[in-house]
């Protein structure tokens, strides 16, 4: 069932005052010269188009980028390529340069880091392609530019992202075709709002600020404001809101531990007030009296994600010498083992003392302790300085450095990440508990070794451990109870191809494996994390993630800074599946082997294990979140799928077919939290019924599902099959989900329409329509089950025939049948007691987006919308109680559907697009139905023919293998059921690879009278019999 008929629940809200954004998802090509130039006057020509910093070296680039070669300025990005001053101070340069790349397709604009003159990275053939540098930039120099862009992007529904100084190792602040906000706003303290017992000293500063300009600032004022490991950090923005920083816990604030007396407080604690320009367009100040929540999702919940911050003002601490030890190796990999069990024995006792700082495996160790005096910390690190002296024959200092400064100069500044390079990094926070025992840390030990053979591994010691939970933060409360942090990262060059990239990403992503397993209930670094980190939610904030939703919501009612989650569309599914008023959709197709050969357990298992790898929503299911269930879920991939759980093996054959289907109507489908929603249930005689909810696929995606299994099936008969348990568990980590419809096409809703819906609303009941439309019984007052399944099939010789008569009359088999459905209901209607009420009989076609949002036929996704009409009934010359032939048939009316299918199929995105006037209320939209009129009589939806499944070849040199002698599909039918809200009549079509054609005719109990459902199933059979001269088989 589609959203039609929602006039009244729009106009309820729009009665609230909810604010409505009229276009989402534009691209910027689309957006009129005109529209971009207002928007540069608004900002005072600070709106610029961007380009790659490596541009002025490639004489060939994409026609969308802009700028030209210049040999002298190729020569200045040469020079300081590696400079992190340079990549901060350039807008088309991101310190990590695989956020400059379109991960995607690998179209980039790179030089070499390893010598960036290297005329093979930029010489033709090579060419400049724009990447994920966004195409345009405001460079933001007060709050009305971020309110401007905000307010364009409500209006045109381009999309957003947030620059401050580029250092986002997760790619946040960088997005293909998306238009930029550039951060570089420079302007006794007591917050704004409180009481003078809030008064601290402070620094406030500008959004543009970087951590070096403050470092000196606080030298020369003899005070603290521990930061980041890079000057060039900029302090207010993203590094405030993901903070911990862990190469500040080297050096102060978190990794300090924490000085009870003197310096409590990480940078997240550290923050008194924070001024943001929210997605609203309000300009708000947080802090700790006054918008609280904002001011708890600002400390830890992440940056760009619920505003633009222009100015924080954070907490400036004494001036305070600081102990420092350094222990230098250089030996083999078991002295690296040696030291590391020395300090992991060790950890809780420096952490509970003070003590924090930078263990780098191979190279050595920096400590520090900003609580002790000398005298101190000799005592403390005697045991360390004997164990380096003499058991591991090293180099062991300990030094006073006077000031942060000077610690920051001595021992980070030379040692900073590398930048100008693809940088790619995994991280997991390791727990006080995994270094109790001896048992724990040589378990600890084992599992570490391995995940530290990366190209920069590193292990931040401390954390934030000393620092307690008071509530007011919202970074994950995992940070709070670690002791380690550890981090492997690894990197590739301007010639590293597309498929050794995602190598790289899925070994990345599966070697921190070992680390989770043993710490199943901390997290990671989000700023450091795997970009696809399992069980994000959890792992990145744990349970202020709810919280943290809750809030955006209210600050980004319109989601105008959203990562990819799910779309309006699965959130709608996702409500009537919670409700209880969406059942499984059906897809079944009986597959046949020329050979003889039957479908065995350990084939089906080794087959479905290639299926669910290669669509990887078959691995997720929509988790709700927050307590407010308006809040969009979001998708969670589960840690592993066990096939066993989702495939039964059953006793019956097709033949039983439409009683299986009935019985699996007869209930909702079961929610199991680690389960994903589908099914397979596998007959004797080789049929498959692919059982699957709504939320992660129309009705294509059925047919994607045995397409992709047909292949690997294929497959493997090429090869032996081992016996197979069923745990899948290493999903690849590059292959993504579909994105949502509305982030592939324009599904805005122009003015008109959005008249037209408000104006059913308010007509007086007497004047609607659908007043005197036949729609069935009504719809019940609560949920209810039970459908009647009957399912027609038609041979590939009677499919063609019919697809052949429906064109030599200007119409499709859509048309065709959609009008035979409409006779025979005219009939029907007609013969009722009460047939004199109606006139008309509202019906519905659902209509594919795909080919509008460039997505496959074999791909998962709810690309689709639907064409509705109100159609008056056919006089009785053409209804049922007429026999019905191809000379009689009104194949103008026929025609007449397809011509307006096609004209409205570019548009029907449309009718998604009034989801968003819900404003996510699907619930109280869906429940508001109950008892009433039903929305229309009948659905017709045929998901065409089958997906072109691709040649399976065997692996080495072989004879040429005949696969006719395979397996193959001979017959599919699909069925859908939503018996409480959905039409009274659904007539679903499919065609499988044999060319045959299977129609399923369903009802819903509640809907029809048993009686009335027959006559429509004989009167359409025989309506198919007189067009074809021939019965279904």
């Amino acid at each position: 069932m589609f959203p039609f008929g929602m006039a009244a629940a729009i106009l309820s809200i729009l009665t609230l005052g909810v604010g409505i954004p009229l276009v989402q998802g534009a691209s910027l090509a689309d957006i009129p010269e005109g529209q971009w130039a207002a928007l540069n006057s608004t900002v005072n020509g600070r709106l610029y188009a961007a380009a790659p910093i490596s541009r002025p070296c490639f004489p060939n680039a994409g026609s969308n980028v802009t700028g030209n070669t210049d040999e002298g300025e190729c020569e200045a990005v040469m020079q300081h390529y590696m400079d992190p001053e340079t990549r901060s101070n350039t807008f088309g340069a991101f310190m990590n340069t695989e956020w400059e790349t379109c991960q995607a397709t690998s179209e980039q604009c790179l030089l070499d880091f390893t010598n960036p003159a290297n005329p093979a990275a930029f010489s033709p053939p090579e060419v400049c392609a724009q990447g994920s540098v966004p195409r345009y930039y405001i460079d933001v120099s007060e709050p009305a530019d971020v309110q401007a862009a905000f307010a364009f992007a409500r209006s045109t529904g381009v999309p957003l992202t947030i620059k401050n100084s580029g250092h986002d190792y997760s790619g946040r602040s960088s997005g293909a075709d998306t238009l930029s906000l550039w951060i570089t706003y420079v302007p006794s303290f007591v917050p704004e709002g409180c009481d003078a017992s809030k008064t601290a000293a402070a620094v406030t500063f500008g959004a543009g600020v970087t951590q070096g300009a403050l470092y000196d600032f606080a030298d020369a004022h003899n005070i603290t404001l521990p930061g980041g490991g890079e000057r060039s950090v900029a302090a207010a923005g993203g590094y405030l809101q993901v903070s911990p920083d862990p190469w500040q816990e080297i050096i102060y604030g978190i990794l300090m531990t924490a000085a009870a007396v003197v310096l409590r407080e990480e940078a997240i604690d550290r923050a008194l007030q924070v001024k943001v320009v929210v997605p609203t367009g309000e300009y708000l100040t947080a802090n700790a009296c006054q918008n609280t929540d904002l001011f708890f999702a600002l400390r830890g919940g992440g940056g760009g994600t619920f505003g633009v911050v222009m100015e924080a003002t954070t907490r400036a601490l004494p001036q305070t010498p600081l102990p420092t030890v350094l222990v230098q190796l250089s030996g083999t990999q078991s002295m690296e083992r040696e030291l590391l069990d020395f300090l992991a024995t060790n950890a809780i006792n420096y952490a509970q003392t003070g003590w924090g700082g930078v263990i780098a495996p191979g190279t050595g160790m920096v400590f520090t302790n900003p609580l002790i005096n000398m005298s101190q910390a000799a005592a403390e690190m005697a045991s360390l300085e004997a164990f380096a002296t003499n058991q591991l024959n090293t180099t062991f200092s300990l030094t006073l450095q006077p000031t942060f400064l000077s610690l920051f100069n001595e021992f980070l500044l030379p040692n900073g990440v590398p930048v100008g390079l693809p940088f790619l990094a995994t991280s997991r926070l390791i727990p006080a508990d995994n270094f109790q025992t001896d048992s724990k840390r040589e378990e600890l030990l084992d599992n570490l070794i391995p995940v530290l053979d990366s190209a920069l591994p590193l292990i931040f010691a401390v954390a934030p451990y000393y620092f307690k939970d008071d509530g007011e933060t919202s970074v994950t409360p995992a940070w709070r109870n670690s002791i380690w942090h550890v981090t492997a990262s690894t990197f590739w060059n301007y010639d590293t191809t597309l498929e050794q990239k995602r190598e790289i990403y899925a070994n990345a992503s599966s070697n921190m494996d070992a680390l989770r397993d043993i710490t199943p209930h901390s997290g990671a670094y989000f700023n450091e994390a795997d970009v696809h980190e399992p069980n994000f939610e959890t792992s990145f904030w744990g349970d202020n993630y709810d919280r943290l939703l809750q809030i955006k919501q209210k600050y980004d009612p319109d989601h105008l800074l959203d990562c990819w989650q799910c779309g309006r569309f699965e959130h709608f599914y996702h409500a009537r599946a919670r409700l209880g008023f969406l059942l499984w959709v059906t897809v079944t197709a009986k597959y046949h082997h020329e050979a003889g050969v039957s479908l065995d357990k350990h084939t089906l298992f080794a087959a479905l294990e290639k299926v669910v790898y290669a669509h990887p929503v078959l691995a997720c299911r929509l988790q709700a979140t927050g307590t407010s269930h308006t809040t969009p879920p979001v998708w969670v991939r589960l840690p592993f799928v066990d096939l066993n759980k989702l495939v039964e093996f059953r006793d019956e054959d097709s033949a039983q077919l439409e009683t299986i289907l009935e019985t699996l109507y007869a209930a909702p489908a079961p929610s199991v939290d680690d389960v994903p929603p589908w099914k397979l249930l596998v007959l004797q005689d080789g049929t498959l019924v692919f059982a699957y909810e709504h939320t992660i696929g129309d009705g294509q995606s059925g047919m994607a599902f045995h397409s992709a299994l047909l292949s690997a099936l294929r497959e493997a008969s090429l090869s032996s099959v081992a016996e197979h348990s069923g745990i899948l568990s290493k999903f690849p980590t590059d292959v993504a989900l579909i994105p949502p419809l509305e982030d592939r096409m324009d599904v805005s809703v122009p003015f008109t329409m959005l008249v037209r819906e408000l104006s059913k609303g308010l007509l007086p009941t007497w004047l609607r329509k659908e007043v005197t439309a036949w729609t069935g019984n009504p719809v019940p007052d609560a949920p209810t089950y039970g459908m009647s399944v009957h399912l027609l099939h038609y041979s590939p010789e009677d499919a063609k025939q019919l697809l052949q008569l429906s064109r030599s009359h200007k119409t499709t088999l859509t048309g065709t049948l959609h009008t035979l459905a409409l006779m025979v209901l005219s009939g029907l209607i007609r013969k009722l007691p009460d047939a004199d009420e109606y006139t008309s009989v509202p019906m519905v076609v659902p209509i594919s987006l795909r080919r509008y949002t460039n997505t496959p036929p074999i791909a998962f996704c709810n690309h689709v919308s639907a064409y509705s009409a109100i159609h008056p009934l056919l006089p009785a010359d053409k209804g049922s109680d007429a026999t019905i032939s191809a000379d009689n048939f009104p194949w103008d009316l026929a025609a007449d559907l397809s011509a307006t299918l096609k004209q409205e199929a570019p548009y029907s995105g449309r009718t998604i697009g009034l989801l968003k006037y819900l404003s996510g209320k699907y619930d109280e939209y869906l429940l508001g139905k109950l008892g009433k009129k039903r929305d229309a009589a009948l659905e017709l939806s045929n998901v065409g023919s089958f997906p072109k499944v691709d040649k399976i070849q065997p692996e080495g040199p072989t004879e040429e293998t005949n696969l006719d002698d395979t397996w193959r599909i001979e017959q599919v039918y699909f069925a859908q059921a939503n018996p409480t809200l959905g039409m009274a009549l659904t007539v679903n079509v499919a065609g499988a690879e044999s060319g045959s054609l299977g129609v399923s005719i369903c009802w819903s109990k509640s809907a029809l009278d048993e009686a009335f459902g027959q006559e429509f199933l004989a009167g359409f059979k025989a309506g198919l019999h007189g067009l074809l001269g021939s019965r279904p088989s």
